[in-house]
């Protein structure tokens, strides 16, 4: 099972000294989404971080970073693949690849008709957000038990309200991951919310 952390969207206290520390606490998939982040921005950021640590980042802009940085891969958010499936897909590219390729779907059609290429996918809104107070998720809970193969063999990450609580319910719909965010920047201390987490995930993978 992947556990993948996402960053908050917008600038946190002492965020770099926390992700530092989650790294250390095991978290081996990060990634790296500031969607105001302008190339040297995030440039800076990223050498803050541990450069052992590197590898495990993927970014969702700014992708010529991942080449310059040893990066884990690029994500492509649906708007982003839409715009490359219009013009033919990406075989090409994903053949050519020396990084990871991921991106993002909000439904179950999407899933099943998308000619992008990726190595894993989040879907989302799995659950009522936590980091967005009151966006409901539209799916239920036969919807997720009918598509569990669906979802392993489309490496189908679930993304958007998962917390420690509902770990459970993301292995019981048969998901290949979990994306954790309000989970762990909207508590106290995110760098105990992951290790209690992971703690519940004792076959969570190492590698991309």
């Amino acid at each position: 099972m992947k556990i993948i952390v996402l960053s908050n969207p917008t600038s946190l206290s002492h965020e770099i000294e926390l992700i530092n520390e989650l790294f250390v606490s095991g978290l081996q998939h990060f990634h790296l989404r500031k969607p105001h982040m302008e190339e040297n921005e995030m440039s800076a950021f990223i050498e803050k971080i541990d450069q052992v640590h590197h590898h495990k980042i993927m970014v969702h802009t700014n992708h010529e970073l991942v080449e310059r940085y040893g990066l884990a891969g690029r994500h492509f958010p649906s708007r982003e693949r839409k715009k490359i499936t219009s013009r033919g897909g990406n075989e090409e590219l994903f053949a050519k690849k020396n990084c990871v390729f991921s991106t993002s779907f909000h439904g179950i059609a999407e899933i099943q008709t998308s000619a992008f290429i990726y190595d894993y996918a989040f879907l989302s809104l799995v659950f009522d957000s936590i980091s967005k107070g009151g966006t409901k998720s539209t799916f239920r809970d036969l919807t997720f038990e009918k598509h569990s193969e669906l979802y392993q063999t489309n490496k189908i990450i679930a993304l958007g309200g998962v917390s420690e609580e509902r770990i459970e319910l993301v292995k019981k719909y048969g998901f290949a991951g979990a994306a954790l965010l309000g989970a762990i920047w909207g508590e106290k201390n995110p760098v105990q919310s992951f290790e209690r987490i992971i703690k519940l995930c004792p076959e969570i993978d190492s590698v991309h």
